[in-house]
């Protein structure tokens, strides 16, 4: 029997350890993560020029410093986390570091996917979802 890269013979089982290493990789397997995804915007109001793209790359560069998963797109930015209170914490330390950057206005569209009936639905497992729909019917 190998537990956690152990060896044990039949002569040496400690019950206690493999219970406990059982118990440890029951709740690893049967964990439910609750997926919120997001999709978020944000741009700058009043400044001189309709350039924003230094205010994106701020935007982006606070998302990436909180350690959540993101995918930077052509429209805005979206991000998984398994609570609201990170994602709207890292909603509110982006509008933050674009204020610190001058602009008086900062207008922000935030779409939020709080899916509790199906656990684990990332970014991509949506994206997978709709592949393999498409590729059903061809």
């Amino acid at each position: 029997m190998i537990l956690k890269n152990k060896s044990y013979s039949k002569t040496s089982l400690d019950f206690k350890q493999i219970l406990q290493n059982w118990e440890n990789l029951y709740v690893i397997k049967y964990k439910i993560i609750i997926m919120i995804t997001a999709d978020f915007c944000i741009l700058p109001m009043g400044i001189e020029s309709s350039e924003i793209g230094e205010y994106v790359a701020e935007a982006v560069e606070v998302i990436k410093a909180s350690g959540i998963k993101y995918e930077l797109t052509a429209m805005g930015t979206q991000m998984e986390t398994e609570s609201l209170e990170e994602l709207y914490k890292v909603v509110q330390d982006t509008q933050e570091a674009i204020f610190k950057m001058g602009p008086g206005r900062v207008y922000s569209v935030l779409k939020v996917d709080d899916r509790r009936d199906r656990e684990n639905r990332t970014l991509d497992a949506k994206i997978k979802t709709v592949e393999d729909l498409m590729e059903n019917k061809e």
